[in-house]
């Protein structure tokens, strides 16, 4: 690939300002943000570093998340030095100051294995109190074909805590074997026993038409499959997979699951998605390109796939769907733009379209939508945002999309580097919450296209870090879809002094389900009452972490997003290999992380028995 010759500077990260486009009109002030350049540790030509950036649970204790990124095709060696073309590596990052944590080098070296190629953060799966988290090896040769392997790490000490292989035997029919590891997630809690679970998918198994398995992520153990539901070959089922959170209301974390190469009629490769109950691994809902085109690949979702938590505001978790191979037009009436990109998001309670959501700056090549991940909830508004990449062409952007239906563009990053032709910035991105303490969230975001010294494609990353906002400006910018919107305007970051934040007071309410046996149910409920100095419009955002334990063990977890009227309410469902009688006596905690203007508020604890 031929791109200029200028270079990413290696040794001490370096700290420089970011432009960002305004809020919308009627939206809080968004914060200006700082960028830390993190390098690879260990450039290598065509290593590609930054091609995952993975948001982790806390794995040093520091109190902030911690970063993985990968570095798939880096060539490492065997025991007898010789050179072991694309055997893949990883690093872990310390979130808050982006300083170097751990390496990670296949456990199992081979040439092709891609060690590294897709990552899921699990939570806790080893009960030690740190995030543990999945990486696969989809080239890896097991048995004697390319099958797929995919390994579970402990956070807190870099261990391999267990190999995972595919439950059953696959051919290697893919173009790339049959890619079990091909994508990972970790949805939630799939059973019922309080720990995050895994699924791993192999897009390229029976003849292309693919499949997705569930494991436990305690033990490992297998819990089911799910076999492409249209079973049609070359569909590569599992190519893209997402987390979607709980969309049917049962207690279980849910997902979706993509087949990007799904032909319509006689246009090929349109793609399909599928919304997976978490539960049983039943098809909730079956999700079609709602503008159809050859070679769209609806459903691939190519990064780290946002859970997009609630933006219609119906208590329901809605569905991010990309399609960013689409054409679409950079002005009103003109041409549609090759491969410009679109993304799709979808009631999680109804599965109806809710809106088309457009790059912002639509160009040939762009693949707007191609990367994406939660953004937090930069506008402070008490709904989740959207960071959406456009990482094709030249100097990739992200676009940050907020308000009812993200429908507004609140805020765009353009690459912090040195302008390079094909560094593709964009594309990985993550939200790992925020790292820097001043209630806002942070991102970190990779362009693994990028050369350094004269090495073509090592790849870089960056840490973006808030800063707060010191007033509201005016109105922003989508020209091409909203004709009548104001331009976007690029202005540096200039830092402002933090608000005084002030403590809120929650409260907590557990109501029970008479429940005789497993699965048992209850339902907690309340509200976060704000300090009187702060107003409702600013203060009721952020999310509320809902523990159950039981003798001192923790048996669920669940969050939620409070709502625009600081209140919340979830359902907990769980399961237990003993029936629990009437003595059995559950503690819940609930916790508020705080935002912006609310500091994190003290647990509210309550006790319940099953009611029977």
């Amino acid at each position: 690939m031929n791109r200029s010759s200028r270079r990413v500077l290696l040794g001490l990260a370096v700290l420089v300002a970011v432009g960002a486009t305004a809020p919308a009109s009627g939206t809080a002030a968004t914060p200006d943000y700082t960028v830390l350049t993190v390098p690879s540790p260990q450039p290598q030509a065509s290593s590609n570093f930054g091609e995952r950036v993975r948001a982790l649970a806390d794995v040093n204790g520091d109190g902030a998340r911690d970063v993985l990124i990968s570095s798939s095709n880096y060539d490492g060696d065997d025991a007898n030095g010789a050179v072991l073309a694309n055997a893949g590596r990883l690093f872990i990052f310390n979130g808050a100051t982006g300083a170097l944590l751990r390496t990670l080098e296949p456990p199992f070296p081979q040439a092709g294995a891609r060690f590294g190629f897709w990552d899921a953060s699990l939570g806790d799966v080893d009960g030690d109190g740190a995030g543990d988290f999945a990486t696969s090896a989809p080239g890896q040769v097991v048995g004697g074909a390319t099958v797929g392997q995919v390994y579970v790490y402990s956070g807190r000490t870099g261990a391999r805590l267990r190999t995972i292989n595919a439950p059953e035997p696959l051919a290697a029919t893919g173009a790339f074997g049959a890619d079990f590891g091909g994508n990972l997630i970790g949805p939630g809690d799939l059973n019922g026993d309080g720990v995050g679970d895994l699924v791993v998918t192999a897009s390229g198994s029976f003849g292309g038409a693919g499949a997705a398995y569930a494991f436990n992520g305690a033990t490992g153990a297998f819990l089911y499959k799910v076999p492409n539901p249209d079973a049609v070959q070359a569909s590569s089922f599992g190519f893209g997979a997402a987390e979607t959170g709980d969309v049917n209301g049962d207690g279980a974390a849910d997902y979706q699951i993509g087949a990007p190469r799904f032909d319509e009629g006689a246009l090929a490769d349109v793609g399909r998605a599928y919304v997976i109950n978490g539960r049983t691994g039943a098809v909730i809902y079956t999700l079609l390109d709602p503008e159809p085109e050859a070679s769209n690949r609806f459903g691939q979702a190519d990064a780290d796939g946002i859970s997009l938590g609630d933006v219609t505001g119906d208590g329901r978790p809605d569905i991010f769907v990309d399609s960013f191979l689409a054409n679409d037009p950079p002005a009103p009436g003109a041409p549609p733009a090759p491969d410009a990109g679109k993304a799709h998001i979808f009631s999680g309670a109804t599965g109806a379209l809710v809106r088309t959501l457009h790059d912002p700056m639509p160009e040939n090549a762009r693949q707007f939508g191609a990367s994406n991940a939660s953004a937090g909830d930069i506008d402070q508004d008490g709904r989740p945002d959207a960071l959406v990449s456009s990482r094709g062409r030249d100097h990739g952007r992200v676009t940050v999309f907020g308000g009812p239906g993200l429908a507004t563009v609140l805020k765009v990053f353009q690459d912090p580097g040195d302008a390079q032709t094909g560094a593709l910035f964009g594309t990985g991105v993550a939200h790992p919450g925020d790292v820097n303490g001043d209630g806002l969230p942070d991102y970190y975001m990779s362009a693994r296209g990028a050369d350094v010294n004269g090495m073509a494609d090592v790849g870089v990353a960056y840490a973006f870090r808030s800063v707060a906002p010191a007033a509201t400006p005016g109105p922003v910018s989508d020209p091409v879809h909203n004709p009548s919107a104001t331009a976007p305007v690029v202005t540096p970051a200039d830092p402002a002094p933090v608000a005084r934040r002030r403590r809120g007071r929650l409260s907590a309410r557990v109501t029970p389900s008479a429940d005789r046996r497993a699965p048992y149910r209850f339902r907690i409920s309340g509200r976060l009452t704000l300090p009187s100095a702060i107003a409702r419009a600013s203060g009721c955002s952020g999310r509320i972490a809902v523990q159950i334990k039981r003798n001192g063990a923790t048996i669920s977890t669940r969050r939620v997003w409070l709502s625009r009227t600081c209140t919340y309410s979830v359902r907990v469902t769980f399961s237990s290999p003993r029936r629990l009688g009437r003595a059995t006596l559950l503690k819940f905690s609930v916790r508020f992380a705080g935002n912006a203007v609310v500091l994190p508020a003290a647990a509210a604890t309550r006790f319940a028995r099953v009611r029977r």
